[in-house]
């Protein structure tokens, strides 16, 4: 099991070693799935849908300013979701309290591979179920939906703590 904590003003990860094993390969795909994107990320739209997900034209409707601000922008980006990454992994390594930079690591990154499991399941808004015809389905279909029960958890912990600080 995998959740977080609130502990006076810190946020804390408590993770068994075969969830946080199964969220380090996790993660280890999704930094994969980027690396193959680096190389053409700059200089045109991804072709996996997951990536478009991930790596939306910075522009809608003018591909010559959107391709000017994909070179300004894509490399940059690429390597902020690779950091998150590897930040969350690091964090399963050694669970317990979070830094404020990896609580919002673990944010984005949670953000980023619901978005990279929502397009291969074909889930385009919260409440679409995709598809979940095969067993990969149904598995990705969980993570998918723990993950975000686990973000969401994330989040409530942040706003108590918010509140908290400004009932201080």
């Amino acid at each position: 099991m995998i959740r977080f904590d609130l502990a006076g003003e810190r946020i804390e990860l408590a993770a068994d070693a075969e969830d946080a094993a199964a969220l380090t390969r996790l993660a280890g795909q999704f930094t994969g799935l980027l690396g193959a994107s680096a190389a053409t990320a700059e200089h045109a739209p991804a072709t996996d849908p997951a990536l478009r997900r991930l790596l939306p034209d910075p522009v809608q409707d003018d591909p010559e300013e959107s391709e000017e601000v994909r070179g300004l922008t894509a490399v940059a980006l690429v390597e902020h979701k690779r950091a998150n990454a590897e930040r969350v992994a690091a964090t399963l390594a050694r669970p317990g309290a979070l830094e404020p930079r990896d609580e919002l690591a673990w944010l984005q990154w949670l953000t980023d591979i619901r978005l990279v499991l929502a397009a291969r399941l074909g889930i385009l808004v919260d409440g679409d179920e995709g598809l979940v015809e095969t067993e990969e389905q149904r598995a990705m279909g969980w993570t998918y939906h723990a993950l975000g029960a686990l973000q969401a958890e994330l989040l409530e912990l942040l706003d108590e703590r918010a509140a908290q600080r400004a009932g201080s």
